[in-house]
């Protein structure tokens, strides 16, 4: 047998690979061709960003492909079909190299969109993403969990961001349906509705022994337990509470490992009735104190009644922090 003829005989079975093994399969582990040959794949997976010439070509020996793009990306599910026609052109404006009729491998690649299977886990972790980062400024742990089967849907294999078509009016309930869609910026797909079982976990306050009604607050009657928010949305939580002793006093009496509500406590008194207090008279730039009695128990930014006691006429204030109260004329 000649060289030249083994030569051929091994051309031709290069290119049986080539045709037979789907988008070009093991290209890159075949003997290297001669020089001017360029390759043509037999199938290619894209992104929306575009069809690449890397991604439909293998090049002779020794030529490296620069990142150059020479069609648009098929829409997601449907082809376009690259022939060594549309191509040389562009290989040669890319590597100044003319590929002319020196072409081997299929005789048109087909280009299609890179898919990936969405699932359910899929779902859960953009949803999630999503609320916790748009609709939940309150902060904490969301956890959702669907309440209906999802069946796998096709979308393309790259980066989507989630947009909410649909949201209920509440925000995120403890069950809840959304529809929403995927987008890459250039694409949208969907929409999907499905249905929803939310968790919101925080840490909220405990009582540490049992309180009685009317006792004073202090740091080691209460400790932090972590509990659903949705499902018991008064519960005091730890951003929404600062614990200062002495500052609250019990509303209700609470059993030890009892969760605090909203109305489980209320702020300390700083003044009371019957006291004598400081009072600021503001008019205008002119600043006045003077002593007034107290009528009713106060806390900090409350209007209270007070009375002067030289003139016996009541007035109304506000209570300041620094139990000063102050009277606007």
């Amino acid at each position: 047998m000649t060289a030249r003829r083994l030569k051929l005989q091994l051309r031709a079975f290069r290119v049986f690979l080539l045709v037979t093994l789907p988008g070009g399969a093991f290209v890159h582990g075949l003997p290297a061709q001669d020089a001017s040959v360029w390759l043509l794949k037999t199938n290619a997976a894209v992104t929306s960003s575009g069809v690449f010439l890397a991604d439909v070509v293998v090049p002779p020996t020794g030529v490296v492909l620069p990142h150059v793009r020479v069609a648009d990306a098929p829409a997601f599910g449907t082809a376009v079909i690259l022939r060594p026609s549309d191509l040389g052109p562009r290989v040669l404006e890319a590597t100044q190299i003319d590929p002319g009729t020196n072409w081997l491998g299929a005789a048109q690649v087909t280009v299609n969109r890179r898919p990936r299977a969405l699932a359910a886990a899929d779902v859960v972790e953009l949803l999630t993403a999503k609320l916790t980062a748009d609709h939940l400024p309150q902060g904490g742990e969301l956890e959702l969990r669907l309440t209906r089967a999802w069946n796998d849907v096709p979308v393309p294999d790259e980066p989507l961001d989630v947009k909410l078509v649909q949201l209920p009016p509440q925000g995120v309930m403890p069950t809840f349906s959304l529809r929403f869609e995927l987008t890459n910026g250039r694409e949208s797909f969907g929409p999907w509705q499905v249905s929803l079982h939310a968790s919101l976990w925080k840490d909220v306050w405990i009582a540490g022994r049992a309180l009685k009604r009317g006792d004073a607050l202090n740091s080691g009657d209460l400790s932090l337990e972590r509990r659903d928010v949705l499902a018991a949305r008064n519960h005091v939580t730890s951003d929404a509470f600062t614990l200062a002793p002495e500052a609250w006093l019990l509303a209700e009496n609470l059993n030890a490992g009892a969760p605090l509500n909203r109305w489980s406590l209320r702020r300390k008194p700083v003044v009371y009735r019957n006291q004598l207090a400081d009072a600021l008279v503001s008019h205008g730039s002119l600043t006045i104190s003077l002593k007034v009695q107290v009528l009713e128990d106060a806390v900090p930014g409350q209007s209270v009644r007070i009375r002067n006691p030289n003139t016996k006429r009541e007035l109304q204030g506000k209570v300041n922090d620094d139990q000063t109260i102050s009277i606007q004329l």
